[in-house]
C-alpha cells in the first residue's frame, strides 16, 4: 500500500511541477536597419495596448498603423499609444529605424472608424527610449508632427 501511495504522490508532484513548464515564445524582433520598401512581416507581433493593423517600411523610415479602444479617460486614451511605441523600440527591433511614424484609429460612438491620433519619433528620440532615457510615460513629450483628435483635446 505505501509503494502505490509512493508512486501517486510522485505521480501527482510531477503532474504539478510540468504545469507551468510551457517554453517561453521568443519575442518577435524586426530589423530596420536596410532600406527596404513596402509591408513588413510583424509575424505574432502584439501591441501593448490596441491591435497592430500594419507595418510598412520606407527606406529607413517606419510607419505604424494601430487601432485601439478607448480608455477610463482621454488622457489613458492617448497614452496607450505612447506605451505601445515604447514597447516596440525597447523590445521588438524599431530603435533600428531612422523615423517612427505611428498612427491609431478607433471606433467612434456613430460607429464609424476614425484617426484618433499620429504622430513622429526622430532617430534621437528612439534611441534614448531604446536607452531608457526616456521613460513610456514621458514619450508624448518627445514627439513632432503631432495630432490628436480633437474631442480627445481637453
Amino acid at each position: 500500500m505505501r509503494i502505490v501511495i509512493t508512486i501517486l504522490m510522485s505521480l501527482l508532484i510531477i503532474t504539478l511541477c510540468s504545469c507551468g513548464s510551457k517554453p517561453k515564445k521568443e519575442a518577435t524582433i524586426l530589423d530596420f536597419s536596410s532600406e527596404k520598401y513596402g509591408a513588413v512581416d510583424t509575424g505574432d507581433l502584439k501591441l501593448a495596448h490596441g491591435d497592430l493593423l500594419s507595418v510598412n517600411q520606407n527606406g529607413r523610415t517606419v510607419v505604424v498603423k494601430a487601432k485601439i479602444k478607448s480608455n477610463a479617460t482621454k488622457e489613458m486614451t492617448i497614452n496607450q499609444n505612447y506605451f505601445s511605441v515604447d514597447e516596440l523600440i525597447r523590445n521588438h527591433g524599431f530603435n533600428t529605424c531612422d523615423e517612427l511614424q505611428y498612427w491609431a484609429v478607433a471606433d467612434m460612438q456613430d460607429g464609424s472608424e476614425s484617426k484618433v491620433i499620429q504622430f513622429t519619433l526622430t532617430k534621437d528620440v528612439i534611441d534614448k527610449i531604446y536607452a531608457g532615457s526616456i521613460l513610456s510615460n514621458q514619450v508624448g513629450d518627445h514627439v513632432t508632427d503631432l495630432w490628436i483628435l480633437p474631442s480627445l483635446q481637453n
